[in-house]
């Protein structure tokens, strides 16, 4: 399989370590950065997108959510297929239906929030919700969110960041033990932002901007604490993550749970996977914008001898 990378951050530097040992050709990276491939893999602008014309089966996706993913993948829809992780549950179905009329003309395969939250993550609560018709639980962490310091990093006057999602054992004790807490996520989690600021930059500024965010931090129990660049390496580069989807009835519990030690290389891992799945469906005449709860099981093997997992 060809795959082009379209974003060289810690998902696209994973994407390509794990393209590399699946043995897949990769057609270029491209990157509004002046970044370098230990590949040696060819790098573009982004800017100059427009020309590039290697043959490739599937473009990655693996900007930011909360900056250019749904900018760079309108562009980059209209003329290959795409497999993203945007991860903002309230604008996925947006996203969906803008990467639908695109792929619906030019006839290709677009499938979106291929990580692991949204991802795998909505695969078990669609199957815990159909098998004991109760609403599952949703618990992340404790780990680093690379949407979340994403979207911190973003803000004027930040210099650096990481955001911890923290999970209230309490809650999770109660969910476990089969009683039912009120299913939101800002009564399951708490958030801790870690800062370093740019000098003369104002913390109260900062923190104000942090905490009331969109999507990201507004309405949750979040801490933000500015450390120096030294505290920062030292202790905040773990990018360690995990969480679990867990559903009680009468008589039955269900409990999908994932232990990251880094959830870069495991959503890219997931993000080829889903790739592979969108260039087969594709093959086969599908086409449109699709989620990963569009994706039938068989699609993700990486052979045609999935019945032995019959």
């Amino acid at each position: 399989m060809k795959i082009g990378i379209v974003g060289y951050g810690n998902l696209g530097r994973a994407a390509e370590i794990n393209a590399k040992n699946l043995g897949y050709e990769i057609t270029g990276i491209f990157s509004r950065r002046n970044v370098t491939s230990p590949f040696k893999t060819k790098v573009f602008d982004f800017k100059n997108f427009g020309s590039f014309d290697t043959e490739t089966d599937i473009m990655l996706l693996c900007g930011g959510s909360k900056t250019n993913l749904r900018e760079q993948s309108r562009i980059v829809a209209k003329r290959f297929n795409t497999a993203d992780t945007f991860d903002t549950h309230a604008e996925i179905a947006e996203h969906i239906k803008e990467l639908d009329d695109i792929q619906q003309k030019r006839r290709g395969v677009s499938i979106t929030a291929a990580g692991w939250d949204p991802g795998i993550f909505s695969v078990a609560r669609v199957a815990f919700c159909a098998f004991l018709f109760e609403e599952p639980y949703t618990i992340w962490g404790r780990g680093a969110s690379q949407g979340h310091g994403e979207a911190v990093r973003s803000i004027s006057g930040v210099k650096n960041a990481v955001q911890y999602t923290v999970p209230k054992e309490k809650v999770v004790d109660m969910i476990l033990s089969g009683e039912k807490p009120l299913n939101t996520p800002e009564i399951l989690h708490t958030r801790e932002v870690y800062v370093v600021k740019e000098d003369g930059a104002d913390e109260k500024e900062i923190e104000n901007k942090i905490k009331n965010t969109a999507y990201y931090f507004k309405g949750y129990e979040t801490s933000v604490r500015f450390i120096d660049e030294n505290e920062f390496e030292k202790n905040h580069k773990s990018l360690a993550h995990g969480g679990r989807v867990a559903a009680t009835s009468s008589g039955a519990k269900l409990d999908f749970s994932i232990a990251l030690q880094s959830n870069p290389d495991f959503t890219a891992k997931i993000l080829l996977t889903y790739a592979r799945a969108a260039v087969k469906m594709n093959k086969d005449g599908v086409i449109g914008g699709l989620s990963v709860l569009d994706v039938p099981p068989k699609y993700l093997c990486h052979d045609d001898d999935f019945l032995r997992f019959l």
